[in-house]
């Protein structure tokens, strides 16, 4: 019969993070494995793991802009948010601005 060795890590956590609760996208993802282990019907969108295909026009685009790998303005393109905004003005009469800051 092998033996088998098990080594337990050297742990030294600060003492700031000892304790802290699970995080939410964790958790989120761990209750949508048991849902789906259940026979649900879930759609996991919250981790990057869509069931959609991804668009042919959408890949060869990421394929285009591979290089540049600086993260993204925190409050998201500008381009992107005035978009966004006229969606919302022109569908729903949403008065509201590519300006508008929802983290105050």
């Amino acid at each position: 019969m092998k033996q088998v060795c098990q080594l337990k890590p050297d742990v030294h956590l600060n003492l700031n993070v000892r304790g802290l609760p699970i995080s939410a996208t964790v958790a989120l993802n761990e209750r949508s494995n048991r849902l789906i282990s259940e026979g649900r019907n879930i759609f996991k969108l919250g981790l990057g793991q869509s069931p959609f295909p991804v668009p042919d026009c959408v890949v060869k685009t990421l394929q285009e802009n591979a290089y540049q790998k600086d993260y993204l303005p925190v409050r998201g393109l500008h381009e992107l948010r005035k978009a966004v905004s006229e969606h919302h003005q022109r569908l729903f009469n949403i008065e509201c601005k590519p300006e508008n800051n929802l983290f105050h």
